[in-house]
């Protein structure tokens, strides 16, 4: 059989038929009709840091620390001097920000990506800089990208090759062999 085209139309009332027959066969009521969920008595900022993703990160001297192979430099300041040696808090929200936080106080901070490469597009945008540009990425191009070491590599796993270990042969040839010599 050749294939159908179906208009969007006819697929929506396909979809609504399926959900019908799988509500009617699996809906449940409800024990209880009144609504039991208790309100979470939470602000959206504090809720925000409840479902953020929270890791603690050790800051420098020079006051930057590492997050996703980035380099978080922190700006100079009075309250950014006193994490320098000690850990602060990253958060990751769901939206993809990211907020350095030290004793709960949101740090300034600018991002630096070690792994960043000068592009084509970067050298014709820039007629002044588009030699230096030009002799930057050949250079970039001679060596070779980063390499990021897997967890096993980390935690020292060196991978050693099979042993050779001589097992008897299953049937076949060697078999065939043997049984001339013991009888």
């Amino acid at each position: 059989m050749g294939w159908v085209l179906m208009s969007e139309r006819e697929l929506r009332r396909i979809e609504v038929l399926q959900m019908e027959r799988f509500n009617a066969r699996l809906a449940r009521v409800a024990v209880r009709v009144d609504d039991r969920h208790r309100p979470l008595g939470l602000s959206q900022e504090h809720l925000g840091d409840v479902l953020a993703w929270r890791e603690q990160r050790h800051a420098g001297r020079d006051l930057a620390l590492s997050y996703e192979r980035q380099r978080v430099i922190l700006e100079d300041s009075d309250l950014t001097r006193g994490v320098a040696g000690r850990y602060g808090d990253t958060y990751q929200f769901a939206d993809g920000r990211l907020e350095v936080r030290w004793q709960g106080v949101a740090l300034p901070y600018r991002m630096f990506d070690k792994d960043q490469r000068v592009t084509q597009a970067a050298i014709v945008e820039n007629k002044r800089l588009s030699e230096v540009l030009a002799y930057v990425k050949d250079r970039q191009d001679e060596l070779r990208p980063p390499w990021v070491k897997t967890n096993s590599e980390k935690a020292g796993y060196v991978k050693r090759g099979r042993a050779a270990v001589a097992r008897p042969a299953r049937g076949g040839a060697a078999s065939a062999q043997a049984s001339p010599a013991a009888g």
